[in-house]
Protein backbone atom coordinates (compact mmCIF):
# COMPACT_ATOMS: atom_id res chain seq x y z
CA UNK A 1 0.00 0.00 0.00
CA UNK A 2 1.50 3.64 -0.84
CA UNK A 3 1.95 6.14 1.99
CA UNK A 4 -0.04 9.61 1.32
CA UNK A 5 0.83 12.68 3.30
CA UNK A 6 -2.14 15.66 2.79
CA UNK A 7 -0.99 18.89 3.04
CA UNK A 8 -3.04 21.94 3.96
CA UNK A 9 -1.30 25.00 1.28
CA UNK A 10 -3.43 27.97 2.80
CA UNK A 11 -4.71 28.57 -0.35
CA UNK A 12 -8.35 27.29 -0.57
CA UNK A 13 -11.10 29.32 0.41
CA UNK A 14 -12.98 26.99 1.86
CA UNK A 15 -14.28 29.15 4.98
CA UNK A 16 -16.67 28.12 6.61
CA UNK A 17 -16.33 24.69 6.29
CA UNK A 18 -12.57 24.62 7.48
CA UNK A 19 -13.36 27.07 10.24
CA UNK A 20 -13.81 23.82 12.50
CA UNK A 21 -12.21 21.14 10.61
CA UNK A 22 -8.99 20.58 8.21
CA UNK A 23 -9.44 20.78 4.39
CA UNK A 24 -9.05 16.89 3.99
CA UNK A 25 -12.01 15.87 6.31
CA UNK A 26 -14.69 18.40 4.61
CA UNK A 27 -17.74 15.63 3.64
CA UNK A 28 -18.40 15.73 0.29
CA UNK A 29 -21.39 13.26 0.24
CA UNK A 30 -20.78 10.15 2.46
CA UNK A 31 -17.31 10.29 3.01
CA UNK A 32 -14.44 12.44 3.82
CA UNK A 33 -12.16 13.41 1.19
CA UNK A 34 -9.24 11.86 3.03
CA UNK A 35 -11.35 9.07 3.18
CA UNK A 36 -12.15 9.12 -0.16
CA UNK A 37 -8.86 9.19 -1.88
CA UNK A 38 -7.84 6.29 0.85
CA UNK A 39 -10.33 3.74 -0.49
CA UNK A 40 -10.17 4.24 -4.05
CA UNK A 41 -6.68 4.97 -4.17
CA UNK A 42 -5.91 2.34 -1.26
CA UNK A 43 -3.50 4.46 0.34
CA UNK A 44 -1.71 4.49 3.88
CA UNK A 45 -2.51 7.72 5.38
CA UNK A 46 1.20 9.00 6.67
CA UNK A 47 0.03 12.11 7.87
CA UNK A 48 -1.54 15.29 7.46
CA UNK A 49 -0.08 18.71 7.94
CA UNK A 50 -2.68 21.58 9.33
CA UNK A 51 -3.30 24.62 10.31
CA UNK A 52 -2.10 24.87 13.63
CA UNK A 53 -5.11 25.71 15.29
CA UNK A 54 -6.84 23.06 13.70
CA UNK A 55 -4.25 20.50 15.25
CA UNK A 56 -6.47 19.57 18.50
CA UNK A 57 -9.70 18.63 16.44
CA UNK A 58 -7.24 16.62 13.62
CA UNK A 59 -5.71 14.78 16.19
CA UNK A 60 -9.19 13.71 17.51
CA UNK A 61 -10.85 13.36 14.56
CA UNK A 62 -8.66 11.81 11.57
CA UNK A 63 -6.45 8.82 13.57
CA UNK A 64 -3.24 9.85 12.30
CA UNK A 65 -0.11 11.77 12.95
CA UNK A 66 -0.98 15.64 12.66
CA UNK A 67 2.59 18.26 11.75
CA UNK A 68 4.54 15.49 12.16
CA UNK A 69 7.43 15.05 9.33
CA UNK A 70 8.71 12.39 11.04
CA UNK A 71 5.91 10.57 10.70
CA UNK A 72 6.87 9.63 7.08
CA UNK A 73 9.88 7.40 8.41
CA UNK A 74 12.32 6.48 6.07
CA UNK A 75 9.63 5.58 2.88
CA UNK A 76 11.69 6.24 -0.57
CA UNK A 77 7.87 6.87 -2.15
CA UNK A 78 5.37 9.13 -0.80
CA UNK A 79 2.65 10.68 -2.40
CA UNK A 80 1.52 14.00 -1.36
CA UNK A 81 -1.58 15.62 -1.78
CA UNK A 82 -3.49 18.31 -1.02
CA UNK A 83 -6.42 18.95 1.31
CA UNK A 84 -8.23 20.30 -0.88
CA UNK A 85 -7.40 17.99 -3.97
CA UNK A 86 -10.09 19.08 -6.82
CA UNK A 87 -8.78 16.23 -8.91
CA UNK A 88 -10.38 12.77 -10.03
CA UNK A 89 -8.58 9.71 -9.14
CA UNK A 90 -7.04 8.39 -12.11
CA UNK A 91 -4.44 11.30 -12.84
CA UNK A 92 -2.78 10.92 -8.75
CA UNK A 93 -3.02 7.10 -9.00
CA UNK A 94 -0.75 7.26 -12.36
CA UNK A 95 1.81 9.92 -11.06
CA UNK A 96 5.95 8.52 -11.63
CA UNK A 97 8.15 9.82 -8.66
CA UNK A 98 9.32 13.10 -9.35
CA UNK A 99 6.34 14.18 -11.56
CA UNK A 100 3.82 16.63 -9.96
CA UNK A 101 0.35 17.86 -10.71
CA UNK A 102 -0.35 21.59 -11.03
CA UNK A 103 -3.63 23.62 -10.92
CA UNK A 104 -4.31 25.22 -13.97
CA UNK A 105 -4.92 28.65 -12.87
CA UNK A 106 -3.05 28.95 -10.39
CA UNK A 107 -0.11 26.76 -10.62
CA UNK A 108 -0.56 25.27 -7.20
CA UNK A 109 0.50 21.96 -6.93
CA UNK A 110 -1.84 19.30 -6.24
CA UNK A 111 -0.20 16.11 -5.80
CA UNK A 112 3.21 14.94 -5.83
Amino acid sequence: MQQAFFFDDHRGILAPLTDLRPACAVRTGALTSIDRLRRVLKLDIAGVQVPEPLEAIARETLGVPINDAGALGMSDRVLFISSRCPLAYEPISSLAPGECIKESGSGDIIAA
